[in-house]
């Protein structure tokens, strides 16, 4: 059961440790707006495919999305409302320049009408959870030079701009700022 917030965007305390979260948004008419984050399996792929193409993303086919799910070193989420898909991440271990263990984040995607209900947040949270376990040192992304509000959001979430990359993105040709995430203990 969902508690409703009319002045925060908080889950209720019972269900912080759950993966459904319950957020109040009244200027946006929604009052309830559960949803949950779990793993993507493989019949997700379609789906995974359709956002990334409705949220405007590099979109891989289907295939692909269903080809990174069968990686060991592959981590890709969904975040549900009821039945239907409302945002997924995709992202993969790999080894560090220096030594242990990075990651990379490929795509990340909300569908338009969930920004900014904490979809995204969440999805980041359920990841940095799972890299912790696997003891990953930085995470890395790319996001497009011009994409204010994503450069934004991932500096909310700790991210530092790291360097950046020229014309890395096509349709239209654009530089990539490269930006870098600790989950190193200092």
């Amino acid at each position: 059961m969902c508690h409703e917030y009319p002045s925060k965007s908080r889950p209720h305390p019972d269900l912080r440790s759950k993966s459904t979260f319950c957020l109040a948004r009244m200027n946006k008419g929604l009052i309830h707006q559960a949803f949950v984050v779990s793993n993507a399996i493989q019949s997700d792929a379609v789906t995974l495919h359709e956002i990334a193409v409705e949220t405007n993303i590099d979109a891989w086919t289907p295939d692909d999305y269903s080809e990174e799910m069968s990686r060991k070193d592959s981590i890709v989420l969904k975040a549900e409302n009821g039945s239907s898909m409302i945002g997924f991440l995709a992202a993969r271990t790999v080894p560090s320049s220096i030594s242990g263990v990075d990651a990379d984040i490929y795509n990340i995607a909300v569908v338009k009408r969930f920004h900014r209900q904490g979809v995204g947040s969440k999805l980041l949270t359920a990841l940095r959870k799972e890299l912790i376990k696997r003891e990953v040192q930085y995470v890395w992304l790319e996001v497009r030079s011009s994409n204010s509000t994503a450069i934004h959001f991932y500096k909310n979430h700790g991210f530092e701009m790291f360097t950046s990359r020229a014309n890395f993105y096509s349709n239209p040709s654009e530089d990539a700022v490269i930006m870098r995430l600790s989950l190193v203990e200092k």
